[in-house]
């Protein structure tokens, strides 16, 4: 899963949900990295089958989620980076 397929569900909305099949799972922890930076956070992860996760992201409206977000939104923007060096290895101690 590429960022831009991972932007397209984190959009603003209260909630984002991934459906990861197979080798897809791999993006677990960049997904949640994204997410935290554009303030949401994991709620729950559902495993479906053999080989297929589902993830549901709520949005954190708490002020420090925001402005994170928003300066998250600034960076890109600006044609800075989307995730800050070492992001996803502090999404990946995040994760439950």
């Amino acid at each position: 899963m590429r960022d831009p397929e991972i932007l397209a569900h984190i959009d603003g909305r209260g909630r984002a949900e991934f459906v990861l099949g197979g080798f897809e799972g791999r993006h677990t922890a960049r997904i949640t990295a994204i997410g935290h930076e554009l303030g949401y956070v994991l709620k729950s992860t559902e495993i479906r089958g053999r080989s297929v996760a589902r993830l549901v992201y709520v949005r954190d409206d708490s002020p420090l989620a925001r402005r994170r977000a928003g300066q998250t939104l600034d960076r890109l923007r600006t044609g800075g980076a989307l995730l800050p060096p070492g992001g996803v290895e502090m999404a990946t101690r995040r994760q439950p």
